[in-house]
């Protein structure tokens, strides 16, 4: 077994509309074993359930709302 540990790209997002809109809240390179334990794991986490919250207070489902919404 290797030591060396694959650093991996990822995406924090939320799917608007299946498989046509997805809102990227943020993302990291996976550098720790337990990204759980990492400190911007939390901080992207807050910011993808906030723009979540923000989404479904108002009610925003589909692609037309979100750019609606956000213009």
């Amino acid at each position: 077994a290797s030591d060396v540990y694959k650093r991996q790209f990822r995406f924090y997002a939320i799917e608007i509309e299946e498989r046509k809109c997805y809102l990227i809240t943020g993302a990291t390179i996976k550098v720790h074993k337990d990204m759980q334990k990492a400190p911007n794991t939390k901080i992207e986490k807050e910011k993808l359930e906030y723009a979540l919250n923000e989404l479904t207070e108002n009610k925003v489902d589909t692609k037309e709302l979100f750019i609606d919404f956000i213009l």
